[in-house]
């Protein structure tokens, strides 16, 4: 700030100390309500804008610390060069006689008028009520806050992959198949009948059931349904399948455990391409996943390492 906020200035030039009650930005000067009536009359000073000394005090620094005057010569600012993009008072014309130099309040007023500064203020308006709406949310979930009761859903057989599609979790049961779980009342409904293995995956994907199936060495794809779309057998490719996941084309990837290596499927189930071996540092390979935000794929060990690929 220029100079003292909490005393009158023109009262202390008289050796009067007054509080403030006005700031004038013109002027950069703390004024009393005394004052403040006088400067409002007087010509030189009745177009200053004046606002109340708690309402300038409220204001962030970087604004507050604006200069108003040049620095080079002690004057106001009233004009504006276009060329170098900076407020000059009248002494400062000379050294921009070359320049495009207009009055400061056309700048100003512009400004004011400007679609950028409206489309911000419409922004910061948005931002406030989404802050706003934060809050209150968050409030809301502090009071609406309380124990909720643990739910248990029994199922037939032992449970081993499961997988979540919407408001549904798809999970294989040993020896008994593929089960629906509907997680608003958790009512549970069989999808697909079928004599599970143990360490039997699965993955949901475009409304297709894609599961692994270690005894026969196999992995098949079903519909919603569980009509049967394909199946994959092939033993000179894939042994002992386990974790399964499908990336934003339909291409499935499975880790053959005992064959130890990953292999691809088309989304037709006609094709397949082995793309990681036991080379490639895995060993009994469990489980995998794909990012199909950022198209990384995870292979899991069964015991202790994991390994991220980049797939491209």
């Amino acid at each position: 700030m220029a100079t003292s906020t909490t005393i009158c200035g023109p009262c202390s030039e008289r050796y009067t100390t007054k509080p403030s009650a006005y700031w004038c930005s013109d002027c950069q000067e703390a004024i009393c309500d005394d004052c403040q009536e006088h400067h409002r009359v007087f010509k030189a000073t009745r177009s200053h804008e004046l606002i109340p000394i708690d309402k300038y005090k409220s204001l962030p620094s970087f604004i507050t610390d604006i200069q108003q005057s040049c620095t080079n010569h002690n004057e106001k600012y009233q004009q504006y060069c276009v060329a170098h993009a900076l407020p000059i008072c009248f002494k400062c014309i000379k050294e921009h006689q070359k320049c495009n130099v207009i009055p400061l309040d056309e700048v100003t007023n512009n400004a004011k008028t400007s679609g950028q500064l409206q489309d911000l203020e419409t922004r910061l308006v948005d931002l406030l009520q989404n802050i706003d709406r934060i809050k209150k949310d968050r409030q809301a979930n502090l009071e609406n806050r309380e124990p909720k009761e643990k739910k248990f859903i029994s199922l037939t057989g032992r449970p081993w992959g499961i997988t979540r599609d919407h408001d549904s979790l798809f999970v294989c049961v040993e020896g008994r198949g593929i089960y629906k779980v509907n997680t608003a009342d958790y009512t549970t409904s069989k999808v697909i009948s079928n004599n599970l293995p143990w360490f039997s995956y699965l993955f949901i994907f475009a409304n297709n059931i894609y599961y692994s199936d270690c005894s026969n060495h196999r992995v098949v794809c079903c519909d919603h349904n569980g009509s049967r779309v394909w199946t994959f057998a092939d033993t000179s490719a894939l042994l002992l399948p386990r974790g399964i996941t499908v990336d934003n084309d339909g291409h499935v990837f499975v880790v053959g455990e005992e064959s130890s290596n990953v292999v691809i499927i088309s989304n037709d189930g006609k094709h397949h391409r082995q793309i990681l071996t036991d080379k490639d540092g895995l060993r009994r390979r469990s489980a995998i996943f794909f990012d199909k935000q950022t198209r990384k794929l995870l292979v899991a060990n069964r015991y202790e390492t994991a390994f991220l690929y980049n797939v491209t």
